[in-house]
């Protein structure tokens, strides 16, 4: 995993420095610059060495056949079956040489032979024209920032920045309001986009202007799996031991993230068998509290010793202001949630023990049906079947585990589906009398569009069980997910790896009937049926879900006037946000023992945010 930045402007402009993000590659640094016509090209890179760790591997790398450059972040985790379809002659060992290589023998159509996670700029120097690319799921990030003269390309928002970056009021409401992140190509900065996973764009270097975004990948519709629940369970084994043996590979020490949930205990437990490494046991890591309903250590250490693996605890208890301060610095964007506080010590406790890639089992519920949001697209999947009996007795399993209820799901159903603009004055009517700590002519701003997840029910009208799925893969959970993940691990120089994103594995998961994945009250059936020689029966046999999650409201009790002066500070300086009586008042009446709310968390985070970058 590395940093990558590509600039085209005017050869008569003063070129300003590059920004560094020596933190996402501090092996090496090295930029390269192309005069094409009038205009200037620049390419930068900062290696963090995984595979190959040579100097000939560096970047900018540069084909020796037909001149084109690529720098690159990510990894190509079949380039060696690639290597073998492509032959020709390879100076290095490295992924790197032979994404080009692929590039030069097939042009974009290169993209659909990946098997990987990758963001890319290659530099087509025979037809002076860049070619900018992001994996299916956007597992590595791509920005950009575009003028009718200029083009800027980067892994991290920070690379594009000027002094006094503008707020995207839209995304900072949809921020404040419903905890969206990442769901569009826009992001909180006003004029830097994203690259969307699955997309790439050709930009000509002579005529920079605005580059058109292409899509490369969607997930397509299936006719669906019709075999047995044997055969699957045979084929989705066969499918998760080949992406976890080639997650595997790396010249650099490699480690686990382990919550003791089932996702990265399949993960840890998998890899004793599918790895060609040494016998060293496998390290892995676990964040614990002492609150009884965050702390999964037990099941952690069931895992490791099932998994013979070297267990490090790490227990977050963080000066919250100086925490969330140096952690918004690295993610670009306000920190969500204090999940991320303990994802970070994680990696801190990892990269302290000489660990250089991290397996993590994000995108297990998305992909799986992990989630109780499932229960909903499932018991209508039955109700459109006709199997009424079956459908109550799923609703009465599920109410057991969750805060499934049938209440809940017509307001799920009305929220995302409500097609008129009366319907939607009244949903603002409920909103804002809840949310009186806003500004309302911030909240009532481009009123039909204000529920950023109404885009749910355009794309998938029937709402079944895989639009659900396709929904939290692209847009509305994993995004933000795989957003954290990426700038936390960075934070600390470690590359982490997401097996349950193998492409591959994604496409045969989504092809199967609901009942193969959520059933009888049991979420990820098939993963918990199909591995469940190798887990430890508590994890399997544990149905209520735990996030990684942190002392969030305890935290923020005990630091108070912290969280007070942040807030107020916040909505003094955005009175076009904010109402400043109104954020008192919530404040105040938690700070006095009142219930908690998260948006007191956002408008904390989200008040740092605009500190720490000087946004207006």
């Amino acid at each position: 995993m590395c940093g990558i930045y590509a600039k085209i402007e005017s050869s008569k402009v003063v070129a300003r420095e590059i920004f560094p993000v020596s933190h996402r590659g501090p092996d090496f640094f090295d930029s390269r610059d192309f005069i094409i016509g009038d205009s200037r090209l620049t390419l930068a890179h900062w290696r963090l060495a995984i595979i190959d760790l040579k100097n000939e591997s560096n970047q900018p790398f540069e084909s020796t056949d037909t001149g084109s450059w690529i720098v690159f972040n990510g990894e190509i985790y079949n380039y060696r079956e690639l290597r073998t379809l492509i032959s020709g002659n390879f100076r290095t060992k490295s992924d790197t040489e032979v994404l080009l290589a692929a590039y030069d023998k097939w042009g974009v159509e290169c993209l659909k032979y990946l098997r990987g996670m990758f963001s890319f700029i290659i530099f087509d120097q025979k037809k002076n024209q860049l070619f900018v690319a992001r994996d299916r799921f956007g597992i590595k990030p791509l920005y950009f920032k575009s003028s009718e003269t200029s083009l800027e390309v980067a892994s991290e928002i920070k690379q594009l920045l000027v002094m006094n970056p503008q707020i995207n009021l839209t995304r900072a409401r949809d921020y404040l309001f419903f905890g969206a992140q990442d769901h569009s190509g826009e992001t909180l900065f006003q004029g830097i986009q994203q690259v969307r996973g699955g997309q790439y764009m050709l930009v000509d270097c002579k005529t920079p202007t605005t580059p058109s975004l292409r899509t490369w990948y969607k997930l397509q519709e299936s006719s669906g799996y019709d075999g047995s629940y044997e055969d699957a369970q045979e084929k989705f084994r066969e499918t998760f031991f080949q992406s976890v043996s080639l997650h595997l590979q790396a010249d650099v020490p490699l480690g686990f993230s382990l919550s003791g949930g089932l996702d990265s205990t399949s993960i840890l437990c998998t890899s004793g068998l599918v790895s060609d490494s040494s016998n060293n046991p496998p390290l892995s890591f676990n964040a614990t509290f002492g609150d009884v309903g965050l702390n999964e250590s037990a099941l952690a250490c069931l895992a490791a010793e099932k998994a013979n693996s070297l267990l490090s605890f790490v227990s977050p208890n963080p000066q919250l202001l100086e925490k969330i301060m140096n952690l918004t610095f690295y993610h670009d964007e306000p920190i969500p949630n204090a999940s991320i506080i303990s994802q970070d010590a994680v990696y801190k406790a990892a990269s302290d023990a000489g660990i250089k890639v991290m397996l993590v089992g994000q995108g297990g519920d998305e992909v799986l049906g992990g989630y109780e949001d499932f229960a909903y697209p499932y018991i209508a999947h039955l109700l459109r079947q006709g199997s009424f009996s079956a459908a109550l007795k799923e609703s009465l399993l599920f109410k057991r585990l969750c805060s499934f209820s049938l209440l809940g799901a017509f307001k799920r159903f009305f929220i995302t589906t409500a097609p008129t603009r009366p319907f939607l004055s009244l949903y603002h009517t409920f909103l804002s009398s809840k949310n009186s700590w806003a500004d309302s002519a911030f909240f009532f701003k481009d009123l039909p569009f204000i529920n950023p997840w109404q885009d749910f029910a355009q794309r998938f009208p029937l709402g079944t069980f895989r639009d659900q799925s396709e929904f939290m893969i692209q847009t509305s959970s994993l995004p933000k997910l795989l957003h954290w993940e990426d700038r936390t691990s960075m934070a600390h120089s470690i590359e982490s790896r997401i097996p349950f994103l193998d492409h591959e594995l994604v496409e045969f998961c989504l092809s199967l009937p609901p009942s193969f994945k959520f059933q009888g009250g049991v979420t990820k059936r098939i993963l918990r049926s199909a591995l469940c020689d190798l887990l430890p029966a508590r994890v399997v046999g544990r149905l209520q879900k735990t996030a990684f999650a942190a002392p969030e409201e305890k935290w923020l009790r005990s630091n108070g006037q912290t969280l007070r002066e942040e807030c107020i500070a916040g909505a003094r300086f955005l009175p076009h946000v904010f109402s400043l009586r109104g954020v008192e008042l919530l404040i105040n009446n938690f700070l006095s023992g009142g219930s908690y709310d998260p948006v007191i968390w956002r408008i904390f985070t989200f008040s740092i945010w605009v500190r720490v970058f000087g946004c207006r």
